[in-house]
This record gives structure tokens, C-alpha cells and sequence, in this order.
């Protein structure tokens, strides 16, 4: 049986890559700064290629990561450990009212979320992680001011999936470091 869902449509027409502004104290327009050109990608590459390492990974679900995981041929992409990969990846022509001058996008779609070959009925989700950490050699700092661009096509509602609930996410992740203050008897230390 074929689902049809948003996420099942979804294209990620072109991903500028992760920027950064020059300065922490001036405000960040998301999207601008200098371009890593080492993470993000446009899809303009028609060598571009996804090899899945089936069955995908589902530790939330069942506690079992399936290595190797799914990953890009230009290693700029991976499958997530925690949910696994979308059903489909792959690099598609750009749709109509794409970027101007692109000729490639991504497709992305969830067809059968969850543990692999075991139908639960029930939402689950994928994950598709471009590698920034890796390939930055570590984090980017957030006095750089870290920001991307994406843009996404969502074809119209009556291609869209009945029901209610989620569709489509995009999400970025950081980090920081908290310092605690913790009181011992009379004294104050941090750590």
C-alpha cells in the first residue's frame, strides 16, 4: 500500500549550506555570513547518490542502531542512529518554480516509519543529518553566529495525506554549556 503524506512530497530544493556572521554582537539575518562551503549542499551534482544500508535504524523505538547507517555518496549527509532514514532519497530535477538556474533538488520520502518490516500503525519519524560536525572537525561556535538556509517545496494540500499530526520538520541542532552555581554550606563554587 502507498502512503501519501507532505513528507512523502517533500523536496528539499537546495540547501545554501551553514553560514556565519562575522560578528556575535550585530543581528544575525539568518542566511547570511560566509558560506562553509565544507557542509550543506545544492544537489547540483547529478553523480549525487544515497546508499541506504537497509534495514534503517530505530533506536527510540527498540534500542537497535543497524550499522552501517545510510549515508550520501559525497558524505555530506547521513542517516540519523536514533530514527533512521526517509524511505526515499534521492536527487531529482528541480520542480517547477524552483531556484532559478538549479537543476537539482532532493527527494525525501517516509513511507514506512518505524521498525523495519513491523507495521505499528502509529507516527514515527526518520532523520536526515547533514554532516556538519564531522566534516567541521567540531561544532561551530555560537559567537559565529550560525545560521542556514533551506528551502523547501510542499506540493498543495490535496496531495497532502488525510489526517492530522505532523508532516514535515526541519530541525537544527546545537549545543551549549551551562555553568552551575551550587551552594555548599557557606561556600559558593562553580561547576
Amino acid at each position: 500500500m502507498k502512503k501519501s503524506s507532505v513528507a512523502s512530497f517533500a523536496w528539499l530544493i537546495a540547501i545554501s549550506g551553514i553560514v556565519c556572521g562575522q560578528n556575535a554582537t550585530n543581528i544575525v539575518v539568518p542566511g547570511t555570513g560566509i558560506q562553509l562551503v565544507q557542509v550543506g549542499d545544492d544537489f547540483e551534482d547529478e553523480t549525487w547518490d544515497f546508499i541506504p544500508n537497509n534495514p534503517k535504524s530505530t533506536e527510540d523505538i527498540d534500542e537497535k542502531q543497524r550499522a552501517p547507517m545510510g549515508k550520501s555518496t559525497n558524505g555530506r549527509w547521513y542517516e540519523g542512529a536514533k530514527r533512521g532514514h526517509p524511505d526515499v532519497v534521492k536527487r531529482v530535477s528541480t520542480p517547477p518554480g524552483g531556484l532559478e538556474g538549479s537543476q537539482g533538488a532532493l527527494l525525501l520520502k517516509s513511507l514506512y516509519t518505524g521498525i523495519p518490516n513491523t507495521p505499528s500503525f502509529k507516527m514515527h519519524q526518520d532523520d536526515f543529518i547533514c554532516n556538519v560536525q564531522y566534516r567541521l572537525g567540531g561544532t561551530v561556535p555560537v559567537s559565529q553566529s550560525p545560521s542556514m538556509t533551506t528551502r523547501v517545496y510542499l506540493p498543495p494540500m490535496e496531495n497532502w495525506e488525510r489526517r492530522n499530526g505532523p508532516h514535515f520538520a526541519f530541525r537544527a541542532a546545537v549545543e551549549t554549556t551551562v555553568t552551575e552555581t551550587k551552594t555548599k554550606f557557606v561556600f559558593v563554587s562553580k561547576e
